[in-house]
C-alpha cells in the first residue's frame, strides 16, 4: 500500500528509464569493454583493444616516426608473419569479401619491439571473393619490390638476384652481373661503336685492338 503523504511530503512517481538513458547506458558498456589499461601508452592517448589513436591537440609531433603516432594498428600484435592492414574500396557479400586495395604492415621479427615490412596490395577484377595482389614491397632494410623487381640502395634485380644492374651513384655508369642481352642496336656515343641488330654489322670509329685472335669476315 502506498505510504501516507505527510503535509511536507510530495508523491514522486517511480523512476524508468528513457530510451536517452539506455543509448547512454550501452555507449559507456561499449567503451568500456573496448577500452583496455596499458601500462605504456603515451600519455593524451586511447588504446581500443588493438588500435591506438593519439590526440596531438596540444603537442603536434614535428619529428617524423616519433614515438606518438595519431593511429597506430597493432599495438599489441606480435607475430612473426602476422598483418596489421586497412583496406579501402566497397565490399559487398555482406562485407565478408575482400577490399579491392590494402596497406599492411607484415611483420617480420619478433625479437625486441618487432620490425617488418610495408605492403601495397590491389586487385586487378572485381570479384570481391578474391584477394589483393601484393604490389609494391617497402622492406625493413629500405629496400623496395615492384612486382617482381627489386630495388635495394644503387642495386636493381629480384628477390634471387638483386644486384644484377648496379649504378655508379655519382658517376653516370652501371655495371651489369650477368648476360647482358640487347635485342635492339647498340650505340655508343652516337657512332663510335654501331652495332646493327637486324644484320650484325658493326660500325667501329676508332682503332681496332686486339690482343689474341681475330677473325673478321
Amino acid at each position: 500500500a502506498p505510504r501516507p503523504v505527510g503535509p511536507q511530503q510530495v508523491a514522486m512517481p517511480p523512476s524508468r528509464p528513457t530510451a536517452g538513458h539506455r543509448k547512454v547506458a550501452t555507449v559507456l558498456a561499449i567503451l568500456a569493454f573496448a577500452c583496455q589499461p596499458c601500462d605504456a601508452v603515451p600519455s593524451g592517448t586511447t588504446e581500443y583493444r588493438n588500435v591506438q589513436i593519439a590526440s596531438q591537440e596540444w603537442s603536434p609531433e614535428t619529428t617524423f616516426g616519433n614515438r606518438e603516432a595519431v593511429l597506430q594498428l597493432g599495438v599489441r600484435t606480435n607475430a612473426v608473419g602476422s598483418f596489421q592492414d586497412i583496406g579501402f574500396g566497397f565490399v559487398g557479400g555482406e562485407l565478408e569479401h575482400h577490399p579491392p586495395a590494402v596497406i599492411a604492415y607484415e611483420q617480420q621479427n619478433a625479437g625486441g619491439e618487432t620490425s617488418g615490412d610495408l605492403v601495397f596490395g590491389t586487385r586487378t577484377g572485381t570479384d570481391g571473393t578474391v584477394a589483393a595482389t601484393e604490389r609494391i614491397r617497402i622492406r625493413n632494410d629500405g629496400s623496395v619490390n615492384v612486382n617482381s623487381v627489386r630495388f635495394t640502395a644503387t642495386s636493381l634485380g629480384t628477390n634471387a638476384s638483386p644486384t644484377i644492374i648496379t649504378l655508379g651513384g655519382g658517376v653516370a655508369a652501371a655495371a651489369v652481373t650477368g648476360t647482358f642481352a640487347v635485342t635492339g642496336d647498340v650505340t655508343v656515343a652516337t657512332n663510335k661503336f654501331v652495332v646493327t641488330a637486324t644484320n650484325g654489322n658493326t660500325a667501329i670509329a676508332g682503332t681496332l685492338n686486339s690482343a689474341g685472335a681475330t677473325t673478321l669476315s
